[in-house]
């Protein structure tokens, strides 16, 4: 089969929409942010976590799929609703400091 013909099956041009065109990015930043906060998290899956969080929100910028702008509504948005996000803030305050550089 080349890789030019496409299975009918396949999820990967609904996975490749989602992940562009919906709340994908801020799915993956909203669920680590919660493993943060809760207490039966250990200290090495809290790390882990905290670095999906900054890989995420730079990798969506790089890739065009969200801008600074976006993430800081995110933050305001989940912060109206009681969520904390102290990693979000932490990234977002950085580059106030800095541009966004990769890792």
């Amino acid at each position: 089969m080349g890789s030019s013909r496409r299975r009918p099956d396949s999820i990967v041009p609904a996975m490749l929409a989602w992940m562009y065109f919906g709340n994908s990015w801020e799915t993956v930043v909203s669920y680590n942010e919660e493993m943060i906060q809760d207490k039966d998290t250990g200290l090495s899956d809290r790390i882990k976590a905290r670095f999906m969080i900054l890989v995420t929100i730079q990798m969506s910028i790089v890739n065009g799929h969200r801008t600074r702008e976006d993430w800081r509504q995110f933050r305001k948005i989940q912060k109206s609703m009681g969520s904390i996000v102290a990693v979000t803030d932490t990234v977002i305050e950085e580059w106030r400091k800095k541009d966004l550089r990769l890792l």
